[in-house]
């Protein structure tokens, strides 16, 4: 785990790779969107030299420059997405381009979901997103370089360390409680999981809709009027519910937008914002390009390969107003926050 002695919390030591149609992708995703860990160095760095002058007596580490940088299943429940997958936003495509992912305390690849190219799992890289550390073709390569001889599933998510190499985690849910615990200079101060709610999230995993349903209508957010990693985990369930599950996987007998609350819910989530991060929530998924991929690549489900016009990620109006509460849309302003008074940890060198 991060913050251990073997894998030492640093920036710019960890990369992670992700696939667009892919739901435990999204989430995350989001994590390091919501974390402020895309934030670029420039705004990170002037944010720890702020604090530092602010602080009394205590000097914060400085961040070093990174160098020598080497070129499915599905699932019922609410809270565990539907589907596994083989990744625009509203009006326009994902805002950050190959070079701009790098600049985060974590840095990232965008997988293509290829399986005419990929030799196992169906990941590959594409020409606009290469493999920034192994140089590798597929994810299969990458599983191989960083544990030579491996036999199992190349899934996605994949966090590993740049510095030795090697796979630190490939479950999602692991990799969002260890991004969630990762303090470092001008990250944000959200806590996704609050000590004193943390059975509570675990529990909601096994909810359904018209459970959320009634949740919603009560609160904000789905344990209250903050923001928690449960609403994280839900998010890519339901953006993706009414363009692909609920056709693909006949799913449900309702859509989201027979959901009043729910759909104004997944409107707030969407319209979330991060000041100085690289990309927002609304930049974690491509909807047009997740539904393609699922009904191109889902051969036993859609042995045609015929990819239905909608819905689109217009036809969802994320956009649209959602009147779920006062405090705006900041992030910060709407999630638990933790203590940040503790010393801020140093970057990879």
């Amino acid at each position: 785990r991060i913050g251990t002695q073997e894998f030492p919390a640093e920036s710019g030591r960890y990369h992670v790779y992700l696939g667009n149609a892919c739901p435990w992708c999204h989430r995350v995703y989001l994590t390091l969107v919501l974390r402020g860990l895309l934030k670029p160095q420039a705004v990170q760095a002037q944010v720890a030299g702020s604090q530092s002058q602010s602080s009394q007596g205590t000097q914060q580490p400085a961040q070093h420059q990174e160098t020598d940088r080497p070129g499915s299943s599905l699932g019922s429940s609410l809270g565990s997405s539907l589907g596994s997958s083989l990744g625009s936003s509203l009006g326009s495509s994902l805002s950050s381009s190959q070079g701009n992912r790098q600049q985060g305390h974590v840095s990232i690849t965008q997988l293509a979901d290829d399986p005419t190219r990929a030799r196992r799992g169906g990941w590959v890289f594409d020409a606009s997103d290469p493999d920034p550390v192994w140089g590798a073709q597929d994810l299969w390569e990458v599983y191989d370089s960083a544990s030579p001889g491996f036999k199992g599933r190349c899934t996605a998510p994949l966090l590993v360390d740049k510095v030795t190499r090697r796979t630190v985690s490939n479950e999602s849910a692991d990799i969002m409680r260890m991004l969630n615990t990762l303090q470092l200079p001008g990250c944000t101060s959200v806590d996704l999981v609050p000590e004193q709610l943390r059975s509570e999230i675990d529990a909601l995993n096994e909810q359904a809709l018209d459970a959320m349903e009634l949740r919603l209508s009560r609160s904000r957010f789905l344990l209250g009027d903050l923001l928690t990693e449960a609403d994280l985990r839900l998010f890519p369930t339901i953006v993706r519910f009414d363009a692909v599950y609920a056709i693909i996987f006949r799913c449900c007998k309702r859509r989201i937008s027979d959901y009043p609350h729910l759909q104004s819910w997944m409107r707030d989530m969407w319209q979330l914002e991060v000041p100085g991060s690289l990309d927002q929530v609304r930049d974690t998924v491509d909807i047009d390009a997740a539904r393609r991929s699922y009904f191109g690549n889902l051969f036993p489900l859609n042995a045609s390969g015929i990819i239905p016009s909608g819905p689109t990620a217009a036809d969802l109006q994320l956009d649209q107003a959602h009147r779920r509460g006062q405090g705006g849309k900041v992030a910060e302003a709407l999630a638990h926050v933790r203590d940040t008074s503790a010393p801020v940890l140093s970057r990879a060198g």
